[in-house]
């Protein structure tokens, strides 16, 4: 399976971080990218400087993230995007249940910055 999140993000002068979290106490491996050059990943993202706002403006965000079912309370998998920095700070989170206990799921996300 695989969930798709589209949108924009307004930035500003100064720097922009980038927070991805992984609900649910599930694992997951996220990997981030601004226009295709790798700049960082892990099991989750903490506070991690993507540059400033006039250097990122008309580049595009990517965050893609492939969570794995290990918590055997729930089938639930989730991942939060938050963007800090810009002209406001926006949180988005994509969620989907899957149908096995132990089930993948593939999060794709861009964000153009403006």
């Amino acid at each position: 399976m695989l969930i798709r999140l589209r949108d924009s993000y307004v930035t500003a002068t100064g720097p922009i971080h980038l927070d991805v979290t992984i609900g649910s106490g599930q694992k997951a491996y996220v990997e981030v990218s601004i226009n295709g050059t790798p700049v960082d990943s892990g099991s989750q993202i903490v506070q991690r400087l993507l540059g400033g706002g006039a250097e990122l403006a008309g580049k595009r965000l990517r965050v893609t993230s492939t969570v794995t079912d290990t918590n055997p309370n729930t089938n639930n998998t989730a991942v939060t995007y938050v963007l800090r920095g810009g002209q406001s700070n926006r949180q988005w989170i994509s969620a989907h249940d899957v149908d096995v206990e132990g089930g993948t799921v593939d999060y794709d996300a861009i964000f153009v910055m403006l």
